[in-house]
């Protein structure tokens, strides 16, 4: 009796709780849509404006009433578009501003699709080997070919020979020569297949499913092409004529559609709009060599019939070598190659802070892309000199081994170099570290660490709250070399893009010895004559012109450096070491001894160099960092000899030397993410008077 009352209990509850969570959902729901309905209106008149709130970013006194309203919302242009977007997507009412936006583009972007085809077909030039062999094909009809083969070869051979003209005598007689069994029936498969390979067959992309120009003329062939927003593209032989615009261009006129229609208007009026096209003649690992291109240009972009992309590397006399960057399928020989008009880009999002990206801006933590993707030159024009000013400012790393006695400012290149597992990175991670509350943005540049290491790296950012002000641009050591190569300079490129807006930033590359090997790997690829080491000539080349974006400018903003090299048994004076060691402004050298003795971070003080020093230094910190180094290198003379030896048994004058020096190394001692202030690292060494030696 009990479990049926329990039952009857429970049910009755069961009931309540449902008709009680379905008002509740109700009420929500109800809520919800009164909320985007409203914050939709709210932005309705945003969407047509933000190519306006994009420019900020690039010119923050053009409007100050909108920035200012842009920084007290707490949010960035680029996160602003990405909430509207997904608005315009996910609402019904996105229709009318997608209707704005397609009026704008009918008025900017107004061409007239026909007239441009039969233009296009009225200058259109057939190649004469084409009608040659048209006209060859033609003349064997059925009855002549069945007469032809009542005889034997010889008199086959004959008879062909007068039937024909001279011109297509001299096709006849070149088949003859590369083939010396002649048989008929082959021939004629082989001139039907010369005359479809040179057949000029005219492909139109449109990207309305409706349109159809197969009646215009018989060599056209419509096909329709999901990306093509509005305009056609016309493919002939080995040219692309571009008048269109693309699905990508339409999310670029979101924000800015007056810009992107005028200039694609502009390159059609200009004839900018034909893309030459070659084809596959030689397959290698992570590299194709193609001939056909006309025009090209060194680190141009390239299309590989959307299985590949990459970039042009070398230009030998008849032939291009294409360094892949993407590869999605197998490239075989013949493939067709595209050119794209431009130098090679990679892309990146206002919103990638806090994240790990690569250059295409892909997310490889969540392994989404982003949508709001902006393009930036990998190799923008060099920074003039009368651009960049004196390096004054001070960058603190909260390192008192560094900012004491090796300082580091705001524009400057320090190199970092040490052998494996002597915390190079972690020296790199404290320093990002310090910048926080310091208005820096910090750019971690991983070539060829593993998944594994660029994981921690990150989970330690976030863990320490270096992640809002930090990106991680990584290239891993399974990716294509040319990926890899090309990442350090999407990673200035971005930088300096922020320098331009009057920004601080600070940029690792971890590290630059595994860069040289990849870009050794791709020069003996590419035929390339080896120097030094197998490294190619222009080495030095290479790192000195990424190196050399580091600078203060004048506007402001500053690109301060951190390479870091690896080097094998402490040796400092290898090729690649000494190469970077003459670019920078000054080099961290970290001993592997010191490292196993626990003496962390593990600077040798007495290899170690800054060449601005006090110029960046604060009075009481260039003070106190003078004396307290002067009497540590004196104690690190000594210290091999005497550190064995009973104090006891040494001079006054030793002995201080001796016990001062143990005392500030002590000292220097630091853990990993604890930074000191100026004024703890004074007050530290205050106390250190300057010792003088025996004489």
């Amino acid at each position: 009796m009990e479990i049926i009352i329990l039952t009857v209990i429970v049910l009755v509850l069961a009931v309540i709780l449902f008709f009680a969570l379905r008002k509740l959902i109700a009420s929500i729901t109800t809520d919800s849509k009164d909320y985007y309905m409203k914050r939709m209106q709210d932005y309705d008149d945003q969407i047509l404006s933000k190519a306006k709130e994009l420019e900020l970013m690039g010119n923050k006194d053009d409007n100050p009433e909108v920035v200012k309203k842009s920084e007290d919302s707490g949010t960035s242009n680029a996160s602003v578009d990405k909430n509207l977007l997904n608005i315009m997507n996910e609402t019904e009412y996105s229709s009318v501003n997608v209707m704005k936006l397609a009026n704008k583009v009918d008025e900017i972007f107004n061409i007239d699709e026909e007239k441009i085809i039969k233009d296009f077909i009225s200058n259109m030039k057939v190649n004469e080997d084409y009608k040659i062999y048209q006209s060859l094909y033609d003349r064997f009809s059925p009855n002549l070919i069945y007469r032809l083969k009542m005889l034997n070869k010889e008199t086959q051979i004959k008879e062909i020979g007068k039937l024909i003209p001279d011109e297509e005598y001299e096709v006849f007689d070149s088949y003859l020569k590369t083939h010396k069994k002649f048989s008929l029936d082959k021939f004629l498969v082989d001139l039907s297949l010369l005359i479809e390979r040179n057949r000029p067959n005219i492909e139109i992309l449109v990207g309305n499913k409706n349109k159809n120009y197969d009646n215009l003329n018989p060599y056209i062939k419509t096909i329709y092409d999901e990306d093509i927003y509005k305009g056609i593209i016309i493919k002939y032989q080995d040219q692309i004529y571009d008048y269109s615009i693309n699905e990508r261009d339409v999310w670029y006129m979101s924000v800015m559609w007056d810009e992107i229609a005028s200039s694609v208007m502009e390159n059609i009026n200009n004839e900018d709009n034909v893309f030459s096209v070659g084809r596959v003649v030689n397959v290698s690992k992570n590299m194709i060599e193609v001939a056909g291109l006309k025009d090209v240009a060194f680190f141009e972009g390239v299309s590989v019939v959307n299985k590949a992309r990459g970039y042009v590397s070398a230009i030998f006399e008849n032939t291009v070598n294409i360094s892949l960057v993407e590869q999605k399928e197998n490239i075989s020989v013949g493939d067709k190659v595209y050119t794209l008009n431009k130098n090679f880009k990679v892309s990146f999002s206002m919103d990638s802070l806090g994240k790990v990206v690569d250059v295409f801006g892909n997310d490889l933590i969540s392994g989404k892309k982003f949508d709001n993707l902006l393009e930036f030159d990998v190799e923008p024009e060099p920074i003039d000199i009368v651009d960049r000013t004196e390096v004054k400012r001070e960058f603190l790393t909260g390192i008192t081994g560094i900012d004491l006695f090796y300082p580091i400012g705001k524009g400057q290149r320090q190199l970092i170099i040490g052998d494996k597992k002597t915390g190079k990175t972690q020296i790199c991670l404290d320093m990002i570290n310090n910048q926080k509350d310091k208005k820096v943005l910090c750019i971690y540049c991983a070539i060829g660490k593993t998944k594994k290491e660029i994981k921690e790296i990150y989970y330690d950012l976030v863990r320490i709250g270096a992640s809002s002000y930090t990106m991680i641009i990584a290239a891993f050591p399974d990716e294509l070399p040319a990926k890899s190569f090309v990442t350090p300079y999407a990673a200035t490129s971005l930088a300096r893009f922020f320098m331009e807006q009057g920004l601080d930033v600070l940029l690792v590359f971890d590290d630059l010895k595994k860069h040289a090997d990849i870009y050794r790997q791709m020069s003996l690829a590419a035929r390339k004559v080896p120097g030094r080491d197998a490294y190619p000539s222009d080495i030095f080349y290479t790192h000195a012109r990424l190196l050399e974006n580091g600078c203060q400018h004048k506007d402001g903003g500053s690109i301060t450096m951190i390479p870091v090299v690896e080097t094998k048994s402490g040796d400092i004076t290898d090729y690649i070491s000494t190469n970077i060691i003459s670019i920078c402004d000054g080099q961290l050298v970290l001993s592997l001894k010191k490292f196993n003795k626990g003496e962390l971070p593990a600077i040798d003080y007495g290899l170690s160099v800054s060449r601005l020093g006090g110029a960046v230094q604060s009075r009481d910190m260039k003070k106190v960092g003078i004396r307290t180094r002067q009497t540590l290198l004196s104690y690190l003379e000594i210290r091999e000899i005497y550190e064995l030896v009973n104090l006891d048994d040494l001079g006054e004058n030793m002995k201080k030397r001796m016990v001062e020096g143990q005392n500030i190394l002590s000292k220097l001692n630091q853990y990993k993410y604890s930074p000191l202030t100026k004024e703890q690292m004074v007050n530290l060494f205050d106390s250190i008077d300057e010792v003088k030696e025996d004489k």
